[in-house]
């Protein structure tokens, strides 16, 4: 009677193992399926940021081609600058846009010589810049030599005399040269799209950008962009596309 009830209290050995061993499935499928999910998520998550850095980068570059060859208030002029290069760039194309700069200062006074202006304090111009000067009837450029700050105003001594006087609220803008190319990332072993202006550090835009690809339709006065991903990203965004009228 003892060795029964002993008997019904306890489990074998061999009963055990199998309760552990079922255990251990039931483990391992739990921790298979949350990795699963788990994974799934992480490639979501990566699939929505790479679309919505790629679109943006889209919606700014549409941006910034709209605006190629800006003169500001000034008649339209080709030959002042072009408006888009193309180059070759790391078995990649380059995009080069020139335009001039949306934050543009007022000529404060008349100018007396063909050689100076004197704009705003605000916002601060740079020697070396080059500069885009318009009355809205005519529009030059000129590089800034040398700067002198007096009375709030800046005096902009220019490399070369300008071809006219021009009077009191003209308007004076910087020529902005925004270049994009692709390069190796600081994430390696990845490369990323790149903007550089004039000569300023260049910006990372996105990584994972392998090659992009660009075609300037002279015809239609537009630019078609392809963005290609590397293998690493491919699998969340092949390719993206972009084609753009420019400003005539």
């Amino acid at each position: 009677m003892f060795s029964r009830k002993n008997k019904l209290s306890g489990l074998t050995l061999l009963e055990l193992l199998i309760a552990c061993s079922l255990s251990l499935v039931l483990i391992i499928s739990l921790t298979a399926s949350y990795l699963t999910a788990y994974q799934a998520q992480q490639i979501q998550s990566a699939f929505v940021t790479q679309q919505e850095q790629a679109t943006l980068v889209i919606q700014r570059l549409n941006l910034i081609l709209r605006s190629a060859g800006y003169h500001g208030c000034g008649a339209s002029n080709d030959r002042l600058y072009p408006k888009i290069e193309i180059k070759q760039i790391n078995h990649s194309d380059s995009l080069t846009v020139w335009q001039a700069s949306h934050n543009r200062v007022t000529v404060m006074d008349n100018m007396k010589n063909f050689y100076s202006i004197r704009v705003e304090p605000e916002p601060h111009l740079s020697i070396g810049d080059q500069i885009l000067i318009s009355d809205c009837e005519t529009v030059e450029m000129g590089q800034v030599r040398e700067i002198v700050f007096e009375k709030n105003q800046q005096i902009l001594l220019l490399s070369q005399p300008l071809n006219k006087l021009y009077q009191r609220y003209a308007e004076v803008s910087k020529i902005a040269k925004i270049t994009f190319f692709v390069s190796e990332s600081h994430k390696k072993p990845f490369y990323a799209l790149y903007q550089q202006i004039n000569a300023q550090p260049k910006q990372e835009w996105v990584t994972g950008i392998k090659k992009i690809n660009i075609h300037y339709d002279h015809d239609h006065n537009s630019v078609a962009i392809q963005l290609t991903f590397s293998p690493n990203f491919s699998f969340l965004v092949k390719h993206w596309y972009s084609y753009v009228a420019l400003r005539n």
